[in-house]
């Protein structure tokens, strides 16, 4: 019998502690997030805290950025939202072409829920799209919203032939 596994998916940020041991803080911040954003492209724009717990010292910032994230994680968007900023992505870059060389039409867009955001995409021709492009939609969602360190869940659905003959 097997076993369904529901892949867990939370927003992430950094906390770095001993930040009162830290000379010049932008520095390090920009080496840091310099190093994230290149060596792990998928924690692009995460929130980043910095505390002395000895200290006590930036409480107040590490508790801002995990409501950021929390309200992130339970971000919410109509239809119509949805359905423009789509248009807009596709004026901007066309899908590419599937195996059968012909253009795959994304027709409209739902959210089909939250924590983590999850949209339903409804397509043509299978609903196979290339990972690069679902990762230039899902990089263009988070920007444009300002889910900046919020895990998307993009879900790609073609629609029923009517024209396909089953069996009985």
């Amino acid at each position: 019998m097997p076993i369904c596994v529901r892949k867990r998916v939370e927003p992430l940020f950094f906390v770095v502690n001993k930040s009162d041991k830290i000379f010049d803080k932008k520095l390090v911040d920009e080496k840091l997030k310099k190093t994230v954003s290149k060596s792990l492209p998928q924690f692009k724009g995460a929130y980043f805290s910095y505390v002395s717990g000895l200290k006590s010292i930036g409480l107040d910032g590490l508790r801002e950025n995990v409501m950021k994230a929390y309200s992130n994680w339970n971000f919410r968007q109509s239809t119509s939202n949805l359905n423009t900023w789509l248009k807009e992505k596709l004026d901007k870059h066309a899908p590419p072409t599937n195996n059968e060389k012909r253009r795959i039409k994304l027709k409209y867009i739902v959210q089909l829920n939250t924590r983590p955001p999850t949209i339903k995409i409804f397509t043509s021709h299978n609903g196979v799209v290339s990972k690069s492009y679902k990762r230039y939609l899902e990089n263009s969602f988070r920007e444009d919203f300002g889910l900046l360190g919020t895990p998307i869940r993009i879900i790609f659905k073609s629609g029923d032939n009517p024209f396909t003959f089953s069996k009985y």
